[in-house]
């Protein structure tokens, strides 16, 4: 299924979604609200998730959970929020979350912000001054803005958590403990509260389900489009829910919004677009380019000797870990590194894994052997072609690899030097960007 089916199918869930639960609060409190979530339903999916994405499960390290504590409180806080205010004004504010994951980048990533970057943070602040501002100036904030805006700091600096924490853990085991965690968050929110378990009964419930519902679902279409496409793409993207949100309270709800907040809102809905877009192309290079790769056919000197096997998962730009658990290393290349406990994130890290992940993962491949076996840390060494494309080749031909021939393996050595050239002449990828 295409990455825009994803988009589309979780913008539209979570649209509808936010709108559901706001009509179950005729019915249910935000706590009682967060319980079915938390227990009734996220609990179950994540877990049935878990099970299915086994083979994926990583154990779990602390910044896995104080990320999922974090964020999940803010989730509760979303309930809260949103019970107090119209949703169709909350909602725009608390998609503004980017910027604040932008702010920390600037602050602790030493990130450069440019021109259009700071034009859309510009837009999205008036934004969401229109939409906050009521009819009559009074020296008197709004609750449900304050909570709207702590939400939306809340979320982007739970965002920048997570993205660390998946870099770690990986979605499957991610997703699991935040799930575990939201009941964590039920728990000690009813210390502090007098309220009941919602009772079973559906007519009771059945707008706080089907829009929890709802929400879970497209969270799973969410990760999954991640995973197969680019975040700097997909994250501002998903932001657009908001539209259906706004529009569903005006019709459903009969939200009463102004035309000054409708400005707001789609402020908002642009500026966060444009930061999202236009900051991720800036400090990601080529990735404009890489979208528009088209994989043709390479040269590859037909071998006489090549191995199928099947592609497990891929660990970076240069390393795969294949469906029996050995691991391989490409011949003949060499990728920029990912962030470890012991080393920053290298330029063009993330890129280089993208690709070979839309290239090979839980993908059919051919293994071919040149003169040695296993490198020094026993990974396998091998070229690996995946239907009429050399991978190693095609790396280092789009720039997303450099060259590292170390004998005795170098039988593609001079085909590999004018893929590197190539690559070079026409500034693509890291060659551009780093």
């Amino acid at each position: 299924m295409p990455i825009s089916i994803y988009i589309l199918l979780f913008v539209i869930f979570w649209g509808i979604g936010g709108v559901l639960v706001k009509r179950g609060f005729h019915k249910l409190t935000p706590w009682q609200t967060y319980a079915l979530d938390a227990i009734g339903i996220a609990l179950p999916m994540w877990l049935i998730y878990g099970l299915l994405t086994a083979s994926h499960l990583k154990p779990v390290t602390p910044l896995t959970i104080l990320s999922a504590l974090f964020i999940t409180s803010f989730y509760a806080l979303y309930y809260y929020t949103i019970s107090f205010g119209e949703i169709g004004l909350t909602s725009p504010i608390i998609a503004s979350y980017p910027i604040f994951t932008l702010i920390l980048a600037l602050l602790f990533l030493n990130e450069h912000l440019t021109a259009i970057v700071a034009g859309g943070i510009i837009i999205t602040s008036i934004g969401v001054i229109l939409i906050s501002l009521p009819k009559k100036i009074r020296f008197r904030v709004e609750k449900w803005v304050v909570l709207s805006i702590l939400v939306a700091i809340g979320y982007g600096i739970g965002g920048y958590l997570g993205k660390l924490a998946v870099d770690e853990v990986g979605n499957s085991t991610y997703l699991i403990t935040l799930a575990i965690s939201q009941v964590l968050i039920v728990l000690i929110w009813r210390i502090f509260i007098n309220e009941k378990f919602p009772p079973l009964n559906f007519n009771l419930l059945k707008f706080s389900f089907w829009g929890i519902l709802l929400f879970n679902i497209g969270n799973i279409l969410f990760y999954a489009a991640l995973e197969k496409g680019y975040a700097s793409i997909i994250v501002p993207l998903s932001n657009t829910y908001i539209t259906i949100t706004v529009l569903l309270s005006i019709i459903w709800l009969k939200e009463k919004i102004s035309l000054r907040q409708l400005i707001g809102i789609s402020f908002v809905v642009a500026g966060v677009l444009i930061v999202g877009l236009n900051s991720n192309f800036e400090s990601n290079g080529q990735q404009n380019t890489i979208l528009k790769i088209e994989i043709s056919p390479q040269p590859t000197n037909i071998p006489s000797l090549r191995q199928k096997a099947q592609v497990g998962s891929v660990i970076d730009g240069d390393t795969i870990e294949m469906a029996d658990k050995s691991r391989v290393r490409l011949i003949g290349i060499d990728t920029p590194e990912l962030k470890t406990r012991t080393s920053p994130q290298q330029c063009f890290s993330q890129e280089a894994q993208k690709i070979t992940q839309g290239l090979i993962e839980n993908q059919t491949v051919e293994l071919e052997k040149d003169i040695s076996e296993t490198d020094k840390y026993g990974r396998l060494l091998r070229y690996i072609y995946i239907e009429d494309v050399f991978v190693n080749d095609f790396l280092l031909r789009w720039g997303f690899a450099k060259l590292d021939l170390i004998p005795p393996d170098l039988k593609y050595g001079r085909e590999f030097k004018d893929a590197e050239k190539e690559a070079k002449e026409n500034r693509r990828g890291l060659w551009k960007s780093c």
